[in-house]
């Protein structure tokens, strides 16, 4: 079996430049149990390990109910209601794979015909949605009827028992999708991509650019929980990836008026992803 790995990071270098990006929604979802696997799901994934050496999951680990990444992205599709068909991009990010072999991204063309180039971004663990937020940042559409959307998605059920470093472990199924274009009805965002820092510096950079940038609150995710600014709310637990994107929809509207520090460290790679939220008055 071949294991791709992200690229060695270059070195601390020019941040990145300031983009600033229309923000026109943050739409939250916390799932509840889902629903079964299929039969099709025990012979897939048991012909899939054993092909490679490797153990086949347990049969109970198929008696558990799951949400796929599909189901997730479907929901949110729902929720956001007329407004998804004017999206033109999406990327998909999180850390850890898809329970249920499917096609979110396909699934999503589906939904939205008007669809021109969806893709996934699961290798960078704590640091993703910041990375995704980069990319996005440098093909926003132009047209402000058109749209682009960061889906950042955790996903609780497993088919192992290997351990899970407590960092990256998902309580609970939850999804948040980040729309951006438009006029920009909630606020901007500017991404900030991640930068490489070196275990032991995270506390003393974050603090660095919440100075430079003169920030209200910050939000500090699970990689960044021991260093949390005091007074300053905390990521909802249990959802690495979506924690604190879910804090920044639920105070949305007290947070008015106020730039909002979002970031987070992912300590395998040692690299400090943030961005900042300046929501509308």
């Amino acid at each position: 079996m071949y294991t791709a790995t992200p690229p060695t990071p270059a070195a601390p270098g020019t941040a990145a430049p300031p983009v600033v990006l229309p923000l026109a929604r943050i739409e939250p979802a916390i799932f509840g149990p889902g629903g079964p696997f299929g039969g099709d799901d025990r012979i897939y994934f048991t012909d899939l390990l054993t092909s490679y050496g490797l153990p086949a999951p347990a049969p109970e680990q198929f008696d558990r109910p799951r949400n796929s990444f599909t189901e997730m992205v479907e929901a949110l599709v729902a929720r956001l209601g007329p407004a998804a068909r004017s999206l033109e991009l999406a990327v998909f990010c999180g850390v850890t794979p898809d329970v249920q072999p499917g096609f979110p991204g396909g699934r999503l063309a589906d939904l939205v015909p008007g669809l021109s180039l969806a893709f996934a971004l699961f290798d960078q663990g704590l640091a993703g949605p910041y990375t995704a937020l980069d990319v996005l940042a440098r093909t926003v559409p132009a047209d402000t009827t058109r749209h682009a959307a960061l889906f950042v998605l955790d996903q609780s059920t497993l088919l192992h028992s290997e351990p899970v470093p407590g960092r990256l472990r998902v309580d609970r199924d939850g999804a948040v999708a980040v729309v951006l274009g438009g006029d920009g009805e909630l606020g901007t965002i500017r991404p900030l991509g991640t930068v490489a820092v070196p275990a032991g510096e995270q506390a003393a950079r974050l603090a660095a650019i919440e100075r430079e940038l003169a920030v209200d609150v910050v939000v500090a995710g699970r990689g960044l929980a021991a260093h949390r600014v005091e007074g300053s709310p905390a990521a909802v637990p249990g959802l690495p990836a979506t924690g604190t994107w879910l804090t920044l929809a639920a105070h949305a509207t007290a947070w008015r008026g106020r730039r909002v520090l979002l970031a987070d460290y992912d300590a395998d790679q040692q690299r400090l992803g943030a961005c900042t939220v300046e929501l509308a008055p």
